[in-house]
C-alpha cells in the first residue's frame, strides 16, 4: 500500500512530531513545507510543498496516484492529491469554516484524536461512519534513555513544568499566577517554560515583576525539551481547549504526573491514578492541585509510576500505527477497491 502523510506546518509541534512518527512506522511518505523540519530529520522520505501540485495530476511527477493520502493538518485539506482514497485527521475542535466542513464531509475517512475531537466532527455533519478515534502515541522506551550528568534531576528542587504554545488558549496566565502563588508555600520551586507564542515577552515581565521562579527555554529540540522533562516533578497543561494534548503522553511516558484542565480530550487519558484535574481559568484550583502533590512525594511517586504503566500499555506509536493502518485497509474496502 503507497501512503501519502501531507502536513503543512512550518513549527515542530505536536501534530507534526505525530505525523512524523507515523510516516517512520508505515513506511510512508511525506509532503510538507520547505521551511518544516521534516527533511531535516528523515531524509528520503518527504517531498516539498508546491502550490503549482493543485489540480488533477499525479504528484510527484510521474508517480503514480496513492492508495492513501492523509491529510494530517488543516491548511492542507483543499490541496487535490490523486488517490483511491482520502483520509483526513482531525486533531483540534476549533470552529470549524463551511469550507473545512464541507472538505471533511467529502473524505472517504476521518480521524479523529479523541472522542470529544468526534463529537465535534459529529456535531459538524461528518457521517459518523466515516470516523475513526485513534488516540496520539508516543514512545516510552525514548525516555528510559541515559542522561548526561548535568541533566539529572536536582533533589533539592521541586519543577514544575509547562510546555507549549505561549497563548492564552494554552493556560499560560493561569500557569504563571499559580506559579507565583506557589513559590509562598513551595521554597525550593522553579518553573519551566518551553515553547513561543505571543505571552513570551507578557510572561517573562510578569515572572520579573512579581518575583516568579520561572526560566523560560523558548522552542527547544526534542532532545532538550526530554531532558527539560526529566528534571520536571510534575506537568502542568492548564489550557481551555484540548483535542487531547500528545505532549501529555511524552510527560506521562517520562513518569510525570499531570495537573491539566478538565477539558476537551484531556479526561479521556487523565484520571485520579495519574494525574488531577481542575476547572480551567481556575488559578487557585491549579495551586492547590500541585501543592497537593508537593506535599505528598508518596502520591506524586504513584502518580508517576501509573502514568508511565498506562501510556506503555495503551499509547504506544505501534499501536497507533496498528489500528491507522487498518482503518486505511477498512475505507479502501469500504469505497470498493479493497
Amino acid at each position: 500500500m503507497t501512503t501519502l502523510q501531507v502536513n503543512l506546518n512550518v513549527g515542530w509541534r505536536g501534530g507534526t512530531r505525530q505525523t512524523f512518527m507515523l510516516a517512520k512506522h508505515l513506511n510512508s511518505m511525506i509532503l510538507c513545507h520547505p521551511k518544516s523540519d521534516f527533511p531535516k530529520k528523515q531524509r528520503g522520505m518527504t517531498f516539498l510543498f508546491d502550490r503549482e501540485i493543485q489540480g488533477p495530476r499525479p504528484f510527484p511527477p510521474g508517480h503514480p496516484s496513492w492508495d492513501v493520502v492523509n491529510y494530517q493538518c488543516r491548511c492542507s485539506l483543499d490541496l487535490i492529491i490523486p488517490a483511491i482514497v482520502r483520509v483526513a485527521t482531525r486533531r483540534h475542535a476549533f470552529p470549524t469554516h463551511q469550507r473545512e466542513r464541507e472538505a471533511l464531509r467529502k473524505m472517504d475517512g476521518v480521524i479523529a484524536v479523541s472522542n470529544y475531537v468526534k463529537s465535534h466532527l459529529l456535531d459538524n455533519d461528518v457521517p459518523e461512519e466515516k470516523i475513526r478515534v485513534i488516540y496520539p502515541g508516543t514512545d516510552p522506551a525514548w525516555f528510559f534513555e541515559p542522561l548526561p550528568r548535568g541533566w539529572r534531576k536536582p533533589d533539592d528542587e521541586f519543577i514544575i513544568m509547562f510546555c507549549g504554545y505561549l497563548l492564552d488558549i494554552k493556560g499560560l496566565r493561569e500557569f504563571m499566577y499559580a506559579t507565583k502563588e506557589l513559590s509562598h508555600s513551595i521554597p525550593n520551586l522553579l518553573a519551566y517554560v518551553v515553547g513561543d507564542g505571543d505571552l513570551a515577552l507578557w510572561a517573562a515581565h510578569y515572572a520579573a515583576r512579581h518575583r516568579v521562579p520561572a526560566y523560560f527555554f523558548g522552542h527547544k529540540s526534542e532532545g532538550v525539551y526530554r531532558k527539560l522533562m526529566s528534571r520536571a516533578n510534575v506537568f502542568v497543561m492548564p489550557s481551555y481547549e484540548e483535542g487531547l494534548g500528545s505532549i501529555m503522553l511524552d510527560a506521562m511516558a517520562g513518569g510525570l504526573p499531570i495537573v491539566a484542565s478538565n477539558v476537551g480530550g484531556i479526561p479521556e487519558i487523565v484520571d485520579s491514578s495519574c494525574g488531577v484535574l481542575v476547572p480551567p481559568a481556575e488559578p487557585k484550583e491549579l495551586a492547590q492541585a500541585i501543592l497537593k502533590i508537593y506535599e505528598n512525594p508518596k502520591l506524586e511517586a504513584q502518580m508517576g509510576h501509573a502514568a508511565r504503566v498506562k501510556v506503555s500499555k495503551s499509547f504506544s506509536m505501534e499501536r497507533v500505527a496498528k489500528e491507522t493502518m487498518a482503518f486505511y485497509k477498512e475505507v479502501l474496502r469500504r469505497v470498493g477497491t479493497g
